[in-house]
């Protein structure tokens, strides 16, 4: 079987390209993605690789970035947001994560050293992080 010669940048992007992009944007793995569409994996690698091509792209992220942007995949994928935006997003998340895995150490804590269900409520509502509460 000939290869297919690659296309040009530019070129508009095939129903089967933008469905491996749809499904990688969800990050899915070629064989992820195979399975997904009853194809095989060399033909997700082929589709992908057409697809770097006509998006001017060199990674999966890039070109699930240009194509977001192009409006060429649903709006249901991630917002195009700066990076700045990005970094804050993912320290708040870490930020609670923080917070909620300490709230549970306190509490295993709390529980090993006998105090009752009263004293360790009053030690949650004292919290810190959760502000003043007036019960």
């Amino acid at each position: 079987m000939a290869a297919h010669p690659l296309p040009a940048e530019g070129e508009p992007l095939t129903a089967g390209e933008l469905e491996v992009l749809e499904l990688i944007s969800k990050g899915m793995t070629d064989a992820a993605a195979a399975r997904a569409l009853g194809i095989s994996p060399a033909a997700v690698n082929s589709r992908v690789r057409r697809a770097f091509v006509k998006l001017g792209a060199h990674q999966r992220a890039h070109a699930v970035a240009i194509a977001y942007e192009r409006g060429l995949l649903g709006t249901a994928g991630p917002p195009l947001t700066s990076l700045d935006t990005v970094r804050t997003a993912v320290r708040e998340a870490a930020a609670d994560a923080l917070l909620s895995l300490a709230h549970q150490l306190a509490s295993r804590d709390a529980g090993t050293r006998g105090l009752d269900a009263a004293a360790d409520g009053e030690a949650r509502r004292d919290c810190p992080c959760r502000g003043s509460s007036d019960e």
